[in-house]
């Protein structure tokens, strides 16, 4: 049970800590062109948001 419960605060905080970074590839786009990126690291970490926010509006839109 105390497995379950750390799995479901560890979604919870992966999901609040994604909302609280919204991000779009137009923000990519524009930090890239602006040399905001410190590494390619911090470019794939902004990518990884936007993948994940359309695969959770994927999934709103396919739920019944």
């Amino acid at each position: 049970m105390l497995a379950a419960y750390r799995m479901l605060m560890s979604a919870c905080l992966e999901y609040y800590v994604d909302a609280m970074q919204p991000m779009d590839l137009g923000t990519v786009r524009q930090r890239l062109q602006q040399g905001k990126y410190a590494s390619p690291r911090d470019t794939l970490e902004d990518t990884r948001l936007v993948s994940l926010e359309n695969y959770r509006q994927a999934l709103s839109i396919r739920s019944p």
